[in-house]
This record gives structure tokens, C-alpha cells and sequence, in this order.
């Protein structure tokens, strides 16, 4: 009988559990393989939301209003569809939001017809910076997905001027 639980000179039983504790460790490598990409696959998530907005030249309010100016009477050539994201500098706070005409709705953040907390800091003289991102020159097919990982980026609602998460 032991004869028939032997195989090459091994005992079956040995193989078991030899198998079991085999099969056992392979799943703890899988876990803690998948534990660290998911890890890196958060870590890049952020940085290519951050890229996307950081990724374009940054314009103070000054800034934008003379490029807004030059465009007088071509405003089409400096119209998008896209995001926004407005830093507040002086202290540290985000503004996240979506226009199908992005340069009129930062227009109307900075001349008291948008957000009213980032109109009254910039008021107050709290320094500025704006970038925008036109909807095109992302991955992205919606508006709404775009600004949704933006405002998670930036943590713009539970640190921010964002009221909501986002639309859905």
C-alpha cells in the first residue's frame, strides 16, 4: 500500500503538501505584485491628471486678461472646449471647472461673474496662476470625466474651492 503512494521514490503525500505550500506563496507574489502596480498605476494616474493641466503654459490673471485683449475682435481663435484649473498661490487652494468656451468662464472667475471665493481672494490680492486645457489635446471624450480627475488631483473639493466633486 505504501508502494502504490510513491511515485519515483517520493511519497504523494510529501508532493501534496509540497504543492500547497507552493501554490500558497505564488498567491502571496501575485498579492504584493499587484499591491505595488497598483501603487505605481495611482502614482502615474496623478501625474498625468497634474500633466495634463501643468502641462500647458501657466498664465497669471495679468496675463490672461493681455492675451484675452489681444484676440479683441477674434475671440474665436482663442476659444475651446475644455478645463480649467485656477491655483490660488497665496494660499494653496484649487479651483477646477468645465466650459465649451474656456477663456470667457476664466474671464468671468477674475471679473466677479464665476466663483465668488476666488473672485474676492483675488480681490483681496492673493497671486494667481491659470492653466487651461483644451479638451482636444487630452485622452479624454468628455468634459465631465476630465474635470472629475482634475478636482480629484488637485483634491479641489475637500481642500479647494470646488462645492462638488464633479459631474457625472
Amino acid at each position: 500500500d505504501s508502494d502504490a503512494r510513491q511515485f519515483g521514490g517520493v511519497n504523494m503525500g510529501d508532493f501534496s503538501t509540497l504543492f500547497l505550500v507552493a501554490c500558497f506563496a505564488l498567491l502571496i507574489c501575485l498579492f504584493v505584485v499587484s499591491s505595488i502596480y497598483e501603487q505605481r498605476r495611482r502614482e502615474a494616474w496623478l501625474a498625468e491628471k497634474r500633466a495634463i493641466a501643468e502641462g500647458h503654459r501657466p498664465l497669471s490673471p495679468e496675463g490672461f486678461f493681455e492675451l484675452r485683449n489681444s484676440y479683441k475682435g477674434h475671440m474665436q481663435d482663442f476659444d475651446f472646449m475644455g478645463c480649467y484649473v485656477i491655483h490660488n498661490l497665496t494660499n494653496g487652494m484649487y479651483y477646477v471647472g468645465q466650459a465649451t468656451h474656456v477663456p470667457q468662464r476664466v474671464n468671468a472667475h477674475f471679473t466677479g461673474k464665476g466663483n465668488g471665493d476666488v473672485y474676492a481672494d483675488y480681490r483681496y490680492g492673493n497671486q494667481f496662476e491659470i492653466y487651461m486645457v483644451d479638451i482636444t489635446t487630452t485622452n479624454y471624450r468628455r468634459l465631465d470625466d476630465l474635470e472629475r480627475d482634475l478636482i480629484a488631483t488637485y483634491d479641489a473639493y475637500n481642500h479647494g474651492y470646488n462645492k462638488t466633486r464633479g459631474n457625472k
